[in-house]
């Protein structure tokens, strides 16, 4: 009887301290609770904060997926030093080292509202530069609309080393894209040679990279041309020889052109 007793004696003991530590781990579950919805959000916020603040003074500390802000804020810069790099080749105001190519028959060159504007030629107008330009290393750009005409309203000649070329934007016919000349074949009946529509009074960006060995053109971002010269002979066709060493013209078309840019390559 004693130990029966006793043995229930233990077991209810047993169970209060059970109990008393079940309701010791509910309290403390209720106060985990209560700290994570008050108090850690606002510590939390608080480091996120001065771990962004650090990124956004140090760059160079954050890490590849860390904080897209960063990420965006490097890729702004860098596209902020690219747009450094171009050297404007017009004010937007004058001809400036800009002049009127005497092709012969070459209609009015005027300026108006930032715009370079190449009267009708019978056959061509144009404009050539007399500032000191590089050879080879180089890229140009700029913008080109035709007004009027069903030619080329856009024939930028250019250097490459120590002979020339011409890149035609909407030739024979107003469709005709490609480099003038290639062992001799002009951009109608080469390796270049491409077709395409183009609208009056649309602005086309146009622009040429010019590297040892190659040539590429961009027409609005689209790559048109990617030229191999290795072992090619590159030329021009006669009719642009006033047109050296850069210049700008249209054939039998009105047209406009702004934003004429170049830079230097590494």
């Amino acid at each position: 009887m004693k130990e029966s007793t006793l043995a229930t004696v233990a077991v209810f003991v047993f169970s209060a301290d059970e109990l008393i530590r079940w309701e010791r781990r509910m309290i403390l579950g209720l106060l985990a609770l209560i700290s994570l919805c008050v108090v850690i959000p606002d510590s939390t916020a608080v480091a996120t904060d001065q771990v962004l603040g650090r990124r956004l003074v140090n760059p160079r500390r954050a890490r590849r997926g860390d904080d897209a802000r960063t990420r965006l804020g490097v890729r702004l810069r860098r596209r902020s030093a690219s747009r450094l790099n171009w050297q404007s080749l017009f004010d937007g105001k004058t001809l400036g080292d800009w002049k009127k190519t005497e092709f012969g028959g070459e209609g009015d060159v005027g300026v108006s509202d930032g715009r370079i504007v190449l009267e009708f030629g019978y056959p061509m107008t144009g404009i050539t530069s007399t500032a000191e330009l590089p050879k080879m290393n180089y890229e140009l750009q700029l913008e080109a609309v035709k007004l009027e005409g069903d030619d080329f309203f856009c024939g930028l000649t250019f250097p490459v080393a120590d002979a020339y070329c011409s890149f035609i934007v909407g030739g024979w016919g107003g469709s005709v894209v490609g480099l003038s000349s290639i062992d001799g074949a002009d951009a109608s009946e080469n390796d270049t040679t491409k077709y395409r529509s183009f609208k009056k009074g649309q602005w086309y960006r146009i622009r040429v990279r010019v590297e040892p060995e190659r040539i590429q053109t961009w027409i609005d971002d689209r790559q048109v041309v990617d030229q191999n010269t290795k072992g090619k002979k590159i030329s021009i066709r006669n009719e642009v020889d006033l047109s050296c060493p850069l210049g700008i013209s249209a054939y039998e078309t009105k047209a406009a052109l702004r934003k004429i840019q170049i830079r230097k390559l590494p």
